[in-house]
C-alpha cells in the first residue's frame, strides 16, 4: 500500500499495483523536473556550466575570473561570485581527502 495526496489535498491509499507504479513514476518525474525552470538548467548557463560542473566556466568561478559572452542577470552573477574559493583555502594548496575509521 502507498499513501499519496490528491489534487484536493486529501490522503489516498493506493493498493492496486498499476496505481502504485503510476504514483511512483509521477513522483519521480516531479522530483527530476523540479529545477528545470532555474537559470542554470536553461541556456546559456546550462551550456556554459554543464550538468557536472566540469566546463572551463565552472572552473573559473572558484578563481573569480568568470566572464560570460552572454547577457546574464546581475543577481545570477552575484551568486556566481559567491563561489569564489577563499584565499585561506587556496593558500593550502591541493588537499587530500584521506579519512580514517579509527576513533
Amino acid at each position: 500500500m502507498v499513501t499519496t495526496v490528491d489534487s484536493m489535498g486529501n490522503e489516498v491509499d493506493l493498493t492496486d499495483q498499476y496505481e502504485i507504479e503510476k504514483a511512483i513514476l509521477e513522483n519521480n518525474k516531479k522530483k527530476f523536473t523540479q529545477s528545470t525552470h532555474t537559470p542554470f538548467y536553461l541556456p546559456p548557463l546550462r551550456d556554459e556550466f554543464g550538468f557536472n560542473g566540469l566546463t572551463s566556466a565552472a572552473q573559473t568561478t572558484s578563481a573569480v575570473i568568470y566572464e560570460s559572452n552572454y547577457d546574464i542577470d546581475a543577481r545570477i552573477l552575484d551568486v556566481i561570485a559567491q563561489w569564489k574559493m577563499p584565499e585561506v583555502v587556496r593558500d593550502l594548496g591541493p588537499l587530500t581527502m584521506d579519512m580514517s575509521l579509527e576513533a
